[in-house]
């Protein structure tokens, strides 16, 4: 309950000031179930007022409670139910209640034997506090009837415990930032890792989920006012031409019609069939899920073309400007290797020269000592020639 105040009352009040309509809080509102069981003659009161009674039954209290709500359409009336049975309709199924136990339980009151044992302990903390127990129950139980004391003869019932705490807790609850976590069964069998996904829709369609899921769909989630409509997505008229005016004076006109050009032929689904993405209220326009993020598409294509056309201008610029500077390196670069290949050149061509000469200077000493060499063993040979020349004239 406290979760549909928080997420779905608040909304539909801001709506119904808008004069928008949206949905039906209760399908998803389950005041009347909680006021059938905390109102001054719910199921909790005609419970404690059962309790204090020296002779209530459980079919006196199921009697009451049906003769006091019998206008309520949430109590199930069925000619079968035994005396001490009921059934109300929550919002998962209807449910029937065997109120046997209601009284006993509600009571909490500690068994006669147990209480007649606990004071005859040895154990004197144990004996006074269960004696001081037994004195002040039954002093309850004499002054039951009296006026005094019935508006306090509930205060120790199990169901008037409850429902002070659950107040508590809401109370503190409110004053809080609340946060909702909903636990859910995966399988029967407790084992990890399994779905049982039959069961666990089941879950979710009882805890109303789907039927707030749904109801989330047919809202809003996204609001802007006329002013800021006009201001920023104004400028799209001029895509429509002279079909789209925007002249008329009355900014709420003008916004409508602007939209109802931007949403040509676009639809929503919801339980209401197919309705328009938008909807005009007093101050704003209320948008539903992708609405506004589709005119927010509309305004970024509209100036997508211009911004492209100028980053390609800039990138084309950039791009020149690097490719000449890269060019103008490159050049540098190879003037300067040109510079420094022909700088090592002249020094290998002097190298080469100085070893050239050394080589021819060591050729031609080679072969002048050849030649000196072939000179001597020529004048050997003529002058052994010569001398067996003249020995041969001799003879």
């Amino acid at each position: 309950q406290n979760y549909v105040a928080d997420n779905f009352r608040a909304i539909k009040l801001e709506y119904e000031e808008e004069g928008i309509h949206v949905f039906d809080i209760s399908l998803v509102d389950n005041a009347d179930v909680m006021e059938l069981f905390e109102g001054r003659l719910g199921l909790l009161g005609q419970l404690n007022s059962e309790c204090i009674k020296k002779n209530g039954t459980v079919e006196n209290f199921a009697y009451n409670f049906n003769i006091a709500n019998i206008h309520s359409n949430i109590i199930v009336r069925d000619n079968l139910h035994r005396p001490y049975e009921f059934g109300l309709r929550h919002y998962a199924a209807p449910i029937k209640y065997d109120a046997r136990n209601f009284i006993e339980r509600n009571s909490a009151k500690i068994p006669a034997a147990l209480m007649e044992v606990a004071c005859k302990s040895t154990n004197p903390l144990i004996r006074l506090g269960f004696q001081r127990l037994s004195f002040e129950t039954k002093v309850d139980n004499d002054d039951v009837g009296s006026s005094r004391r019935r508006s306090d003869a509930t205060n120790h019932l199990v169901a008037t415990k409850f429902r002070n705490q659950l107040k508590s807790l809401m109370s503190l609850i409110e004053r809080s930032r609340t946060r909702y976590i909903r636990c859910v069964k995966p399988n029967g069998e407790m084992v990890p890792r399994k779905m049982d996904h039959v069961r666990t829709m089941s879950q979710l369609e009882s805890a109303g989920l789907v039927t707030a899921i749904a109801i989330t769909r047919e809202s809003f989630p996204n609001r802007l006012s006329y002013e800021l409509i006009r201001e920023r997505f104004g400028f799209l008229v001029s895509k429509y031409g002279d079909d789209c005016r925007l002249n008329s004076g009355d900014v709420k006109a003008d916004c409508e019609t602007l939209l109802s050009h931007l949403f040509e032929g676009v639809t929503a689904i919801t339980q209401k069939g197919r309705v328009k993405p938008f909807s005009c209220g007093k101050t704003r326009v209320y948008f539903r899920a992708g609405a506004l993020e589709m005119m927010e598409n509309i305004w970024q294509d509209y100036y997508d073309d211009p911004a492209i056309r100028i980053q390609a201008w800039i990138r084309a610029f950039w791009a020149r400007r690097r490719f000449l500077t890269v060019k103008l390196g490159v050049l540098i670069l190879q003037w300067k290797l040109r510079c420094w290949l022909a700088y090592k050149i002249q020094y290998v061509v002097m190298i080469q020269c100085l070893i050239r000469k050394r080589r021819a200077g060591e050729n031609l000493m080679r072969r002048r000592k050849n030649r000196a060499a072939a000179i001597r063993i020529q004048s050997f040979y003529r002058i052994i020639m010569a001398r067996c020349s003249v020995s041969v004239i001799e003879k």
